[in-house]
């Protein structure tokens, strides 16, 4: 999953605000998911690319607080 390019084009498209709305509720989903053991994110093929999809979405939102304090 590209979720960087996911986010860049929502920027791009509706804005950072929107965008960190977006990363919010996709955040809640993915934890979501990988921790329902009937999800199929939650079994080994797919688990990883969320957990790692949702470490992005956290690092990104973490940048975008931290630009915000800084402006």
């Amino acid at each position: 999953m590209d979720e960087a390019a996911r986010i860049a084009f929502l920027v791009d498209r509706d804005g950072s605000a929107a965008a960190a709305k977006w990363v919010k509720r996709t955040l809640r989903i993915y934890r979501t998911s990988v921790l329902n053991h009937a999800h199929f994110a939650s079994s080994r093929e797919y688990r990883r690319g969320y957990i790692e999809a949702y470490l992005g979405f956290k690092c990104w939102l973490a940048r975008q607080e931290q630009a915000s304090r800084t402006t």
